[in-house]
């Protein structure tokens, strides 16, 4: 095995390929994923013997994001990044005890306003060869003091008056079908965000991340740990899940990015609003505007999404 690679931007190459690296789904990741986003479906956690239990569809989301582990060593400079955007196109559920097999490459690196990004492209695949989830993230390597200019966070005590979520057009639908009218409002969700579900999300092993080390992420000019936006963007595919239902989890896709903090304490809502509709094949695709905002009615997450009416 080829000794690993220190996990710097200077080191990381454009084309480098990752993998092949084996993820079996069983009960705790499911479970642990259930918990961190506060996601109790039957049809994740068990419980409904007519149901399948399957992952949700961004289960495999940290696995994309960790297959260079596979050449860099994760233990050294892996923590201080920051997530930039991610996209994600999702063609059908994980089951339970199934096993994926996990590659990617560096498609990207630049400089841009004098912070270094990286562009990582990966897939999950199934024992047969066929693709599971795509996806496409870009980070923002060794945040350094002042990157990130940011108010105090809610203190870790405090609950947070729960929000109202912004309504679009006075129309919010909660199904989606071939009738639902461009301007429609998809029913929101409304997320509580602990250190603990941080924890469980990114791993509470995970000592030198900004995620789960307050005193590094401080040290990074962080108010506090911050939550992997990986989880906004999972609310946002939640929303999609309960709006499509398998129109989301067969061929949906997401495209998002991650413009302000979330810290423990803050409270976030996901919403999205319907955009365009056009045909796809036999079904009907539907365009969504989506976000995630949080107490305050900030805006910490935007971008994109799709799901299929057929």
């Amino acid at each position: 095995m080829p000794e690993l690679k220190q996990r710097s931007w200077e080191n990381m190459e454009v084309g480098e390929e990752f993998g092949p690296m084996e993820v079996v789904v069983d009960d705790h990741k499911l479970k642990s994923f259930c918990f961190a986003l506060d996601d109790f479906d039957p049809k994740y956690m068990g419980g409904n013997p007519r149901c399948e239990r399957v992952g949700m569809p961004g289960v495999l989301c940290n696995d994309l994001l960790r297959v260079p582990q596979t050449r860099y060593d994760f233990r050294t400079g892996a923590g201080t990044g920051l997530h930039a955007k991610q996209e994600w196109e999702v063609f059908r559920p994980i089951k339970l005890g199934e096993k994926a097999t996990i590659t990617g490459r560096y498609v990207d690196k630049y400089i841009k306003r004098d912070k270094q990004y990286v562009v990582l492209e990966a897939e999950a695949k199934d024992e047969k060869g066929k693709l599971i989830l795509r996806g496409k993230a870009t980070q923002m390597r060794s945040l350094k003091p002042g990157v990130v200019k940011e108010g105090p966070a809610a203190p870790a005590a405090e609950q947070p008056t729960p929000p109202t979520p912004t309504i679009i057009g006075g129309v919010i639908v909660e199904k989606a079908d071939r009738d639902t009218p461009v301007g429609a409002q998809v029913k929101p969700i409304v997320k509580e965000v602990t250190q603990n579900r941080m924890s469980a999300f990114t791993g509470a092993d995970r000592l030198d991340s900004i995620h789960t080390n307050a005193e590094l992420a401080r040290s990074r000019g962080l108010a506090n740990t911050v939550a992997q936006g990986l989880m906004s963007a999972n609310y946002v595919a939640e929303v999609m899940t309960n709006f499509f239902g398998d129109g989301f989890r067969k061929g949906g896709k997401v495209a998002v990015a991650f413009i302000s903090p979330v810290y423990p304490g803050d409270t976030i809502t996901a919403s999205a609003v319907v955009k365009e509709k056009k045909a796809e094949g036999k079904a009907t695709r539907l365009e969504m505007e989506v976000w995630c905002e949080n107490q305050a009615g900030k805006r910490v997450t935007v971008g994109t999404a799709s799901g299929l009416v057929r």
